[in-house]
């Protein structure tokens, strides 16, 4: 639940309230049954509240949740972004950070190259992209042949 004052010198209780949807994202990231979309949620919901209290530091670390749940809900573009516009201290975590783009990037491009809505959000991680009709699946005619006495119209497919 969000404070109920927004006078700036309730900082500490918004930072509380931050801390606490950045918790909750982690469980629905890490702890199982995952639930990714609603991780996703808790991220976006601490991100709102750090941008409008104008907390520009934390709110490129929450970009770093946002990226590892769009990337668990293969919305690999979407991921691609924030993990570029995420902020991260160690060395250990930019290497991370950067692998993570790149494994992305490359998912997004293949998914690109198989099929263009694969890449969106209502479709990502959902279904499998779809395939293209060939042309030997379109309805031809055949012969007309005597079955019986009756003429009968045989359709092919080719």
């Amino acid at each position: 639940m969000p404070p109920k004052s927004n006078r700036k010198d309730d900082l500490e209780e918004i930072l509380v309230y931050i801390e606490e949807c950045l918790e909750a994202c982690k469980r629905g990231l890490y702890e199982h049954p995952w639930n990714f979309k609603k991780a996703l949620s808790e991220a976006n919901e601490a991100s709102n509240f750090a941008m409008a209290y104008g907390m520009k530091d934390i709110e490129r670390s929450i970009r770093y949740y946002q990226a590892e749940c769009c990337r668990k809900l293969k919305w690999w573009e979407e991921a691609y972004e924030l993990y570029e516009r995420c902020t991260v201290v160690t060395e250990e975590d930019k290497q991370w950070v950067r692998e993570m783009q790149l494994h992305c990037r490359a998912e997004a491009e293949r998914l690109r190259g198989d099929d263009t809505e694969g890449l969106s959000r209502d479709n990502a991680g959902t279904s499998k992209p779809r395939k293209r009709l060939r042309p030997s699946h379109q309805e031809g005619r055949g012969n007309v042949k005597e079955h019986r006495g009756a003429e009968i119209e045989i359709v092919v497919t080719f």
